[in-house]
């Protein structure tokens, strides 16, 4: 009976009426919905581009976990689409039982605050039909609109919304950078960091994935007067008293609330939101929808580009982005002889190919499809192209110690962004300046190096935060190898503020180690 007393008192404590109450939300809310999940969606992608099945396990393990986050995979589907189009899975499906519920806390004021990390409508068709208030916010530019005093119900949609595209696609781009936006930042200060005194924060469908932007930024967060109540699903615990609940801080792994105040609830999450429900109205009601329509949104997309070319160069760009060079080999080398006499594809796969070798240390031979791939751009003058050709044979030649042609090829490049107009200009010529920087810095030019690295920040400073964060690291280090330690510190400082706010682990972890080494010192 002590877990079913146990249950009882947090169901007593969620439906307080005090709108204290704050729904966290990811995509389990809307498996019963007719949309896919993560994993099943990937699945069926992948099928369709016809990845080999014993490699498609590299992609989705046997224990359907994911070689990487389900927003990177996105966001090389997107890059290579001429449209949006497969993101119209998220636009289909209807408000389940889960949906419903998230309403009616609000009818009967346990909250005001919602925010989820899914793309769909789902939430807000709910609010909708029902003729209810709702604000949305889902950019960069609503969330400083955000108040958290107001008295409407407020859904924040963390990581965009399919009525937004554009929102999405940053989502996509600062995830694949490994980085979290400043506004997105403040977002989730905004749900686990308050002045109010018990603050409760229900999470539900959230399988804590999202390592590289929001995980992070939650581990950093603390606030006494935050209670968290994560609902973790297990279909087998039916009844109250089955129900598995411990400290939120106990798991060890894939448990950004180690520092948080509150309970773990292993349960039935459908079993769950219907004990709740009950707590606050006798009306529940039991609403799901299982089709499978938004497949033929993948048949669309895939014969919208209509490319074997397309095809494998995707296939290759994801196990190029989990470092399975051997694979990714074999999907550009199939990409380049499914290549329809179109030079400027032509040219991509020399260049796809030329970068596996790199990363394989197999420089002559990178450097071999590095100039064939110059040569076909600069008969076509496609100098995003050209310039980014001559940066990776520069980059090439630094690994073989052959100083006087890096410089050449990298010149070259710099000298093609400069004068040359092309979408990806800024990023070529950062690339190309951090590259002459580490030339002279492993030739121990210091001043050169620091010549360059400056240049390149200039530009990061645009606009780049990750890689402003990162020139401004290098810094650190050559000033720190010339022994110019507070010049150094203040370098690694700068990076540091950036890496925490963007949420740059790695880079936080070594300029942190590094501000600490120094301090020592001084």
């Amino acid at each position: 009976m002590e877990n079913f007393s146990s249950i009882e008192n947090i169901l007593n404590e969620l439906s307080k009426k005090d709108n204290k109450l704050v729904i966290f939300c990811g995509a389990g809310i809307s498996i019963n919905s007719g949309l896919p999940a993560a994993i099943p969606l990937l699945n069926q992608i992948l099928e369709h581009l016809e990845v080999d099945l014993e490699d498609k396990e590299k992609l989705i393990k046997p224990d359907w976990t994911l070689a990487m986050p389900f927003e990177m995979f996105f966001e090389i589907f997107l890059e290579n689409s001429k449209d949006f189009q497969i993101l119209d899975v998220f636009k289909d499906g209807k408000p389940s039982t889960n949906h419903w519920f998230i309403l009616k806390c609000h009818q009967h004021n346990l909250m005001n605050e919602i925010y989820t990390t899914n793309f769909d409508l789902l939430i807000e068709k709910a609010f909708e039909i029902n003729k209810t208030d709702l604000l949305v916010f889902k950019n960069e530019k609503s969330f400083p609109a955000i108040d958290i005093a107001s008295v409407k119900c407020r859904l924040v949609k963390v990581h965009g919304s399919i009525d937004d595209i554009e929102s999405i696609r940053t989502t996509l781009t600062t995830i694949t950078n490994k980085n979290l936006t400043k506004e997105r930042g403040k977002v989730l200060d905004n749900i686990f960091s308050t002045k109010e005194v018990d603050r409760r924060i229900l999470i539900l469908g959230y399988s804590c994935s999202d390592i590289f932007d929001i995980v992070p930024k939650i581990e950093k967060i603390f606030d006494p007067k935050v209670n968290v109540y994560l609902i973790e699903y297990d279909k087998s615990i039916d009844r109250k008293e089955k129900v598995i609940i411990e400290d939120i801080c106990q798991k060890k792994e894939n448990n950004p609330f180690k520092r948080y105040k509150g309970q773990r609830i292993k349960v039935n999450t459908d079993l769950f939101v219907k004990w709740l429900w009950n707590k606050i109205d006798s009306d529940y009601t039991s609403t799901s929808d299982f089709n499978e329509n938004w497949k033929h949104h993948i048949d669309k997309w895939i014969k919208a580009f209509n490319s074997r070319y397309l095809m494998f160069t995707i296939i290759g760009q994801l196990f190029y982005r989990i470092s399975n060079y051997d694979i990714a080999l074999k999907y550009h080398q199939k990409a380049l002889y499914a290549n329809e006499e179109n030079k400027k594809n032509e040219g991509a796969s020399y260049s796809n190919i030329g970068l596996i070798y790199h990363a394989l240390k197999d420089y002559k031979k990178a450097i071999e499809y590095f100039e064939k791939a110059l040569n076909i751009f600069s008969e076509i003058d496609f100098y995003f192209g050209i310039a980014a050709a001559n940066t990776n044979l520069g980059y090439s030649y630094i690994y073989l110690s052959d100083r006087i042609r890096a410089i050449k090829y990298l010149k070259k490049s710099l000298q093609v962004s400069r004068k040359k107009e092309f979408r990806e200009k800024k990023l070529c010529e950062s690339d190309t300046l951090c590259n002459l920087g580490e030339l002279y810095e492993k030739e121990a030019e210091y001043y050169n190096a620091i010549h360059y690295y400056t240049l390149a920040l200039d530009i990061d400073k645009q606009g780049n935060k990750a890689g402003e964060a990162q020139t401004l690291s290098d810094l650190g280090r050559v000033y720190k190898l010339m022994g110019n330690l507070s010049s150094s510190l203040k370098m690694f400082k700068s990076s540091n503020d950036i890496a925490f706010k963007v949420g740059l682990q790695s880079l936080l972890e070594y300029t942190n180690q590094q501000i600490e080494e120094i301090k020592i010192k001084l």
